[in-house]
């Protein structure tokens, strides 16, 4: 049996002090959803919050004591929660925004929540007890911010003023209370921990600084030499700071909860809430591990390579809604979530969009769309990776590691591997933008050069990272006739797709890695099919009107871009079912491994094909190019599909309820905004902010669902399973 990893603060201990403190969280929802409901769901929205409040106390309690049972009466009080706010979530976007962020982040941590008894075992009490309090001042500013939000919707409602108390003040109060009895528990527990080492007998070895002659002391008194040293033992130094600390944040909390508490009757709890959570966080001591280095806060976010990932990309779409929202990006105003629905859609290059790109925005904010694509394309570690090594910083072995999970290179040639990487991309990208300039100048569809440029970059780069952004309306319905446009963003999004490494060995004379070769044949495979399946469905359809050379380019085409790059060249709502059909497997599939397109992979396909193949031959390997594939690379394929299609359902599942769109446009805007696609057959303009919401959670748990979740998948197993009795399963 292996010995798991000391994790880090946020998973050991500190999740339970965010619990304790977090528990009165679903009172504070009531004030909001009071203005939003009626009295009957009202009361019942009460007693979800009261439940979400007890399971959420009692998962504190168990989180460390028995994980198994904790996650489970947090992940129950979540659902209390998230029932309790409900009528919130239903009729405001931006509280359905933050109520899908918060549990999506929430359900994450604790499914990679796993407690490290060795970490338990070498931490001591005070730094566990620092840990609690500090993440519980952190939620408790976290609760009263979302208080304050909140604040505008509990004035406007008559009906809570009349008939209802406010909830958030006294829950907010609650929360400080825990927080403050936290630190008593803390400040008791230093100074007990201290008596007991003063009353432990101990030999201390010193030189006298006249005589440097060694002396023992025990207790205090001398038992070798002619000095004396007083008697009682020594107060050491870190003690001494020990118990200074805990005695200067006893009186810091007691000064927030009288704060707090006399705010009550003048209507500032949450501001003083708010600010006595964060001088508490802030006036703690850094964490401490125990080889005697100091963390920051910060630390349990950025040395998993799946929260890194997650952060990353979060921080990316909320500073790119900001940049949209600016006066100089828009040519009108623009609502918040239309703002974020671009943002999410150009960080995740998926394409979906509810706003004209080049009527809605300015040239400044097409240019911010771009830098966004341009950055979700490429993945922002990877940025991150050459900025360091331009700069001449050497990264730590911890960075490395983290860089090399998320890369899948060696450990010793991932810079090198990135900054080829990279070269190549921009390689590509400006010989398509090139090629995509002169095409447009001399089509006569672009009114000056320097738009024809502008139109070339800003294609060739939503091509190459598959985002389907594009300047033009009608996306590339004007080019149907021009088939050297489209071959060559064909050509841009196939290269995009595939690996660039898989293209760099493509060109070399290296021999083709397994991998490789399964993804280049399945993506051959897929388009040539697809090509052909849609030219025999659609001959008389949608291809109806084009010539013979046109139906074949058009076919090309649409085969290439339903690999999530999200261009069209002509009109998808008039699909027929069989084609529908079709469209939807090809998106659900996606791009290759490492490339910047979505879906579940083409690897991922192969794979589970090889594996029928090879049960069906009753082969007890599953093999590939003379190669074995390990079992759990089938698990983990399996596992992968599985979770695309649970997303999927749950994303049909919301837009049914919510959404007055038929259902055949909603299974195609779900599929496209999980894949990462960005096609539409006229879903999209009809959502409405609710609706939004929803497709805007599906593009970004789409974009980094897979990547994540393969990190998740690939962490070491602890202990091994190979010494239990066979499970005979029947499963016919």
């Amino acid at each position: 049996m292996q010995v798991k990893k000391s994790r880090t603060s946020l998973q050991q201990v500190g999740i339970e002090g965010a619990l304790m403190a977090m528990s009165p969280f679903p009172f504070i929802l009531l004030d909001a959803v009071a203005g939003n409901s009626s009295g009957n769901s009202f009361d019942l929205s009460t007693l979800f919050a009261i439940h979400g409040t007890i399971f959420c106390f009692i998962s504190a309690f168990l989180i460390l004591r028995s994980p198994r049972y904790g996650k489970t009466f947090a992940a129950v009080a979540l659902t209390f929660t998230t029932l309790s706010g409900l009528p919130l979530f239903l009729n405001n976007p931006f509280f359905a925004l933050t109520g899908a962020v918060l549990t999506i982040s929430t359900l994450f941590f604790l499914f990679d929540y796993e407690p490290s008894v060795n970490y338990l075992m070498i931490s001591s009490k005070n730094q566990r007890s620092f840990q609690r309090i500090r993440f519980a001042a952190i939620s408790l500013s976290i609760m009263a911010t979302f208080a304050m939000i909140s604040q505008h919707h509990v004035e406007s409602s008559i009906d809570l003023a009349v008939n209802h108390q406010c909830f958030a003040d006294p829950s907010l109060a609650a929360s400080t209370l825990i927080v403050g009895f936290l630190v008593i528990h803390h400040f008791f527990q230093a100074i007990s921990e201290i008596m007991r080492e003063i009353a432990k007998p101990t030999w201390l070895t010193f030189r006298h600084p006249r005589t440097w002659k060694s002396c023992i002391c025990f207790h205090g008194k001398e038992r070798s030499g002619k000095h004396n040293i007083p008697s009682g033992k020594i107060l050491l130094a870190g003690d001494r700071v020990l118990l200074v600390r805990s005695f200067i944040l006893l009186l810091v909390m007691i000064v927030a909860v009288a704060m707090v508490i006399f705010s009550l009757s003048g209507g500032f709890t949450k501001v003083a809430a708010m600010a006595a959570g964060m001088i508490i966080a802030v006036i703690l001591p850094p964490d401490t591990m125990p080889s005697g280095k100091d963390i920051s806060i910060w630390e349990p976010l950025l040395v998993h390579p799946a929260r890194m990932m997650l952060i990353t990309f979060f921080a990316l779409c909320i500073t790119g809604t900001i940049l949209l929202m600016l006066p100089c990006s828009v040519t009108d105003d623009i609502a918040t979530v239309d703002a974020a629905f671009t943002s999410v859609s150009a960080v995740c290059v998926t394409g979906l969009v509810v706003l004209d790109t080049s009527v809605d925005f300015t040239l400044i904010g097409q240019l911010f769309i771009l830098l966004l694509i341009q950055l979700g394309g490429l993945g922002i570690m990877g940025v991150t990776t050459v900025a360091l090594h331009a700069m001449g910083r050497r990264m730590t072995l911890r960075h490395e590691r983290i860089m090399t999970a998320i890369t899948n290179s060696g450990h010793n040639d991932f810079v090198r591997s990135i900054i080829l990487i990279l070269q190549y991309t921009f390689f590509v990208e400006a010989a398509g933008a090139f090629i995509l300039t002169l095409l447009f100048h001399f089509s006569g569809t672009s009114p000056s050069f320097p738009m024809s440029v502008w139109q070339g970059i800003f294609t060739a780069v939503s091509a190459f990272c598959n985002a389907g952004f594009a300047l033009q309306s009608n996306s590339l319905v004007t080019f149907q006739h021009m088939p050297a446009i489209l071959h060559v963003i064909s050509l841009l999004i196939i290269l995009g797709g595939i690996t660039p490494a898989t293209v760099l060995v493509l060109l070399s004379n290296k021999r083709v890695p397994v991998a490789a070769s399964l993804a280049i044949i399945t993506t051959i495979v897929l388009l040539f099919a697809g090509m052909i399946f849609f030219l025999a469905c659609e001959w008389n359809g949608i291809l109806s009107g084009l010539p013979l050379f046109d139906k074949i380019n058009n076919a090309w085409f649409l085969s290439v871009t339903l690999r999530t790059a999200g261009f069209n060249s002509i009109d998808l709502a008039g699909t027929t079912g069989p084609a529908f059909l079709m469209m939807l497997c090809l998106m659900f599939i996606g791009g290759s491994p490492g490339g910047t397109a979505g879906g579940i992979k083409t690897t991922t396909v192969g794979i589970l094909f090889m594996t029928f193949i090879a049960n069906i031959k009753s082969c007890d390997d599953v093999t590939v190019g003379r190669r074995i594939i390990n079992p759990g690379t089938v698990y983990r394929a399996v596992t992968i599909v599985f979770a695309g299609c649970f997303i999927w359902f749950m994303t049909v599942f919301m837009l049914e309820i919510t959404q007055q769109i038929p259902m055949r446009e909603i299974v195609f805007e779900a599929t496209s905004a999980i894949a990462t696609v960005g096609l539409s057959i006229g879903a999209t303009p009809m959502l409405d902010e609710i609706g939004k919401v929803i497709i805007l959670m599906a593009m970004f748990v789409g974009r980094i669902g897979p990547v994540t979740l393969f990190m998740i998948l690939s962490r070491e197993r602890s202990v091994s399973a190979s010494g239990y009795l066979d499970a005979r399963i029947s499963l016919t």
